[in-house]
């Protein structure tokens, strides 16, 4: 992956504590690429002489989409057991932490060392190269600053940082910039900063900074824009890959070898799948697949299900039991026909309960949690089950409510939940409420025909009338039920195809777009839940998928908020005729 100023300290901190464990050395070339290629060779003390102050690497970096495969992975374990290599130092990001712990699986030990400007990586406060990277940024922004002054303009700065703000961030509060615009919170309401311009104006101050994160990109074009609307002078600086390079600030030459120093010796204690860490002021470790499942960012959140994903990364995970609980029960009320607090306002307490909706809605969800938190403990995925039912139970309620929130990555629960989770996103919440999905009173109404036509078949004379609260089913209403289902079918299996077919010449990171991302991609979207499974999961997303796939995704979105009918017929020719 990219480079970061003060991998060198922590190439050097490796190779010469790991020679002091009595260990031998050899340093791989151009990352991923490099191993299978086998540009290895050995490392010695003076190896990594005079380096410590350069940036950059002095091993080299490459991507390597063959190391994206099975058989990539493999030929490069083999490799590392040719040249007699038992353990590996991978310095970078999740991606490359991705690479590590497919090496780890195939027997060779393996420790990872977070190194990105961009402080992305959930499991550490910090990660190489990042202090110098806001270090070269702020200084230049001061510079900016200078000559914005002198010249009355509004200047519009871009920092590196495509999916995490967190240089502009700093750099915002340490430069005192005037507006920030980050990829985690951004609403792209450029009249908001238009507005701030023209007040600063009118209260005497004479130039304007705004830092503007990569993830939101178009700063030249922005810049003309804010020109065109304020009649001010507005330049555009995008500081680019300036960030990446340069000598390495104290902090990160200090924190590069202390994190290098770490690897080795979590190496030489003959650990694996291990990731190194700085966390509330102290070095630490943690697991890869722990590491990976780990995500952080600017938080904000509703409890009312819509679909969608709060902005911490991480979700709820950080916030305590009792305030999970909360949230649970807001979810499942969100989840409700809104019909039910009519009756209940009303007094109406025997109507309420004989919604067959809502006792099907609740009976579900703790069943489902209970076998959900039964496999999961069986399969010692968690220890108690109590733990495990109030995991599954938030995870059941926001799958059901479509709100998308989640307490933990249940991508690594067993094959028996995670299906159970797939036909649960189907399945949705009741008619009448903020969830999206099929809902539940079209399946009663299913499962209800479908009974009567078996007992059809027996007696053909028999007459028999659906029922839902004690009141007839109109026919009309089945065969719409029955038409709905089959829409829904078509375009679901249409959409899955459509997915699997654009993402079959798509592989990123070292992962694939496998089945089952790409059935829980759809119904994910088609039902309006948020995440899906695998790399959709609740640590994953949907950044990565193809345009014609997102276009997809789209319309399945729309479609699936609107319940299909108002979509589809926009497709209608006779729609369009006066």
């Amino acid at each position: 992956g990219g480079d970061a100023p003060g991998m060198n300290a922590a190439i050097r901190a490796v190779v010469r504590k790991s020679l002091a464990n009595g260990l031998k050395v050899k340093g791989i070339k151009k990352g991923y690429m490099g191993l299978l290629n086998e540009e290895i060779e050995d490392m010695d003390r003076r190896s990594v002489s005079d380096i410590i102050q350069r940036g950059g690497t002095i091993l080299g970096t490459a991507r390597c989409m063959e190391f994206t495969t099975p058989e990539g992975q493999a030929k490069g374990a083999e490799i590392c057991r040719k040249h007699g290599i038992d353990g590996i130092v991978v310095i970078g990001g999740d991606g490359s932490y991705r690479g590590a712990q497919k090496l780890s699986q195939q027997g060779i030990n393996t420790v990872g060392i977070p190194g990105t400007i961009d402080l992305d990586i959930s499991c550490t406060d910090y990660t190489i190269g990042f202090d110098t990277a806001i270090n070269t940024a702020m200084s230049a922004i001061d510079k900016i600053r200078d000559t914005s002054s002198s010249h009355e303009r509004v200047s519009v700065v871009e920092v590196m940082g495509r999916h995490a703000g967190y240089i502009a961030l700093w750099c915002s509060i340490a430069n005192g910039a005037d507006d920030i615009l980050l990829p985690e919170k951004y609403d792209y309401n450029e009249q908001r900063i238009i507005d701030n311009i023209i007040d600063n104006r009118k209260k005497g101050k004479t130039h304007h900074i705004i830092v503007n994160a990569e993830g939101i990109g178009h700063s030249t074009s922005m810049a003309r824009r804010i020109e065109a609307a304020t009649g001010l002078e507005t330049r555009a600086t995008i500081l680019g890959y300036m960030q990446r390079g340069g000598s390495p600030t104290c902090k990160d030459r200090v924190y590069a070898s202390m994190m290098g120093c770490y690897a080795a010796d979590i190496l030489a204690a003959g650990k694996t799948n291990r990731v190194v860490g700085y966390r509330n002021g102290q070095f630490v470790d943690y697991d890869i697949d722990e590491a990976l499942a780990m995500k952080k960012n600017i938080n904000a959140f509703s409890t009312v299900g819509t679909g969608g994903f709060g902005l911490l990364g991480s979700s709820i995970l950080e916030y305590s039991y009792a305030t999970q609980t909360v949230i649970i029960v807001f979810m499942a009320l969100c989840g409700v026909n809104f019909s039910v607090y009519y009756f209940l306002l009303t007094k109406k307490f025997k109507e309420a309960w004989h919604i067959d909706e809502m006792r099907w809605y609740f009976i579900i969800m703790f069943g489902a949690s209970v076998l959900i938190a039964w496999n999961v403990v069986r399969n010692g995925v968690i220890g108690s089950f109590g733990e495990a039912f109030h995991h599954s139970l938030f995870t059941v309620t926001s799958i059901m409510t479509t709100t998308g929130f989640a307490t933990l990555d249940y991508n690594v629960w067993p094959q028996f939940s995670r299906t159970m989770l797939f036909l649960l996103t189907c399945i949705g919440a009741c008619a009448g409420s903020t969830g999206g999905g099929f809902k539940f009173s079209r399946i009663i109404i299913l499962i209800r025909n479908a009974k009567n036509e078996v007992i059809k078949t027996i007696h053909p004379k028999s007459v028999q009338r659906v029922y839902m609260d004690d009141h007839v089913v109109e026919d009309t209403t089945v065969k719409g039920t029955n038409a709905y289902l089959a829409i829904y079918t078509i375009i679901f299996l249409t959409s899955f195809l459509l997915i699997a077919f654009f993402e079959s010449f798509n592989v990123i990171d070292l992962e694939v777009f496998d089945f089952e991302t790409n059935l829980t991609a759809v119904a994910a979207t088609l039902n309006n839940v948020g995440p899906g499974l695998n790399m959709v999961g609740p640590t994953g997303g949907f950044s990565e998928f193809s345009w014609a796939s997102k276009v997809v995704l789209i319309f399945d979105m729309l479609a699936g908020r609107l319940e299909l009918m108002p979509v589809l017929i926009l497709f209608y020719r006779k729609t369009w005729r006066r």
